[in-house]
């Protein structure tokens, strides 16, 4: 809302310089979107990750970990997080685009102005 009326008080003087800087957090757990958000995401459409099932033993100690089993419970609960990530930046793009930024998420990459960023 804050940042809203600074642009339409800005907009009355539109040859005077500014800068509006208007943060989010990025997406992060609990992923718990609004139900609006959570079902525009079907879980069962959601990547499944091909290192799920990777043995990382020779990783850099805070990533190592055993091989994980993909049971079809352990691939509803990533599948429905990752759908729950969407969600919530589907939610995060749509408090900018009132601010009159446009961000979309395609394919995991979001656009805006016609540069990607992951």
């Amino acid at each position: 809302d804050m940042a809203r009326q600074f642009l339409r008080d800005r907009a009355q003087d539109p040859d005077r310089p500014w800068l509006l800087w208007v943060g989010f957090c990025g997406p992060h757990g609990p992923f718990d979107p609004p139900r609006r958000y959570a079902e525009m995401y079907d879980p069962d459409e959601m990547p499944f990750p091909e290192t799920y099932t990777m043995e990382m033993s020779d990783r850099p100690e805070f990533m190592r970990r055993p091989a994980q089993e993909a049971t079809p419970e352990a691939r509803r609960l990533v599948q429905t997080r990752i759908a729950y990530y969407y969600a919530m930046m589907t939610l995060i793009d749509g408090n900018y685009s009132p601010c009159g930024v446009r961000g979309v998420v395609v394919g995991g990459y979001r656009r805006y102005r016609g540069r990607e960023r992951r």
